[in-house]
């Protein structure tokens, strides 16, 4: 009887061990299964807390400081030009703000000058001309001439050998070659002489370029000689811009010129100008 009681005991006493394991697992699964779920929900809501804060502290997100910074410190884009910074732009407006000579004046076939209109003081300066001394193309302003010269000698000094084909023009003078050029072409113009009053060889500012590779001709062909490339490379080291360029004749109204240049006196400006593909028309752009 002893052992068959005994033996009972010690098999309740299993059962109840079994039971006791089975509660302490469980209770450790879901302790485990608490924790991992309060884990992944406290990651799940940090990053939503992060960007809430992000884009509030300057309502842009991470990057709009950068964005709005860039924004200060340039203009919008004028049509095919690259952005002025917006100490460029002011140094622009000064210099046109500071431009008693007129050096900046435009002339165009919208702006146009007087049939009576001529600079007072001309000079012909001393460099190699195609044309008679006594022809009124040699002229050119007299407070330009300095910067003339130094730019001719410039280009001699480097092996290129310059002429000055035409500087200022009466209006007179350039109502003949406007009517013989519409006359040639059937009375049609052909957009490389410019109507009386609306070129700027009036300004006594303007010079046209040429060389013996061209055989003292203005031509596009102008463009592919050392003299035409030196002119196009080292023109705006002595305050001179291209004028009419290949890709802006929609803006200056005008054909490709390469032998034509035009003095506007501030070197800054011409070296902007040279660098950023910018035309007269579109400078002027930036200060209105």
């Amino acid at each position: 009887m002893y052992e068959k009681s005994n033996s009972k005991v010690k098999s309740g006493q299993k059962k109840n061990d079994n039971k006791i394991l089975l509660i302490v697992g469980l209770v450790f699964l879901i302790g485990i299964l608490v924790t991992f779920i309060m884990r992944d929900g406290g990651n799940s809501a940090a990053p939503n807390q992060g960007n809430s804060i992000d884009k509030t502290e300057n309502g842009t997100g991470q990057n709009g400081s950068s964005e709005a910074s860039e924004g200060l410190n340039t203009v919008p884009d004028v049509e095919g030009v690259g952005p002025l910074t917006a100490e460029e732009v002011q140094m622009v407006k000064n210099a046109i703000s500071a431009d008693a000579e007129g050096y900046f004046k435009i002339v165009n076939k919208v702006n146009t000058v007087d049939e009576n209109y001529k600079p007072e003081n001309m000079v012909i300066p001393n460099v190699g001309l195609t044309k008679d001394r006594s022809n009124e193309q040699n002229l050119v302003r007299a407070d330009i001439a300095d910067d003339v010269e130094a730019f001719f000698r410039a280009a001699k000094e480097a092996g290129h050998e310059m002429f000055l084909s035409s500087g200022y023009r009466s209006y007179n003078l350039q109502s003949l070659f406007y009517n013989n050029d519409l006359q040639s072409n059937g009375g049609v113009e052909t957009g490389y002489v410019a109507a009386p009053g609306t070129s700027e060889h009036h300004l006594g500012l303007a010079i046209d370029l040429t060389s013996h590779n061209v055989n003292l001709d203005l031509t596009d062909e102008f463009e592919n000689t050392p003299e035409g490339q030196w002119a196009l490379n080292n023109a705006y080291k002595y305050g001179f811009i291209l004028r009419y360029k290949a890709d802006k004749e929609d803006i200056t109204g005008y054909k490709y010129e390469p032998w034509h240049y035009r003095y506007i006196g501030n070197k800054e400006i011409s070296k902007l100008c040279h660098d950023k593909d910018i035309t007269l028309e579109e400078l002027l752009d930036y200060v209105k």
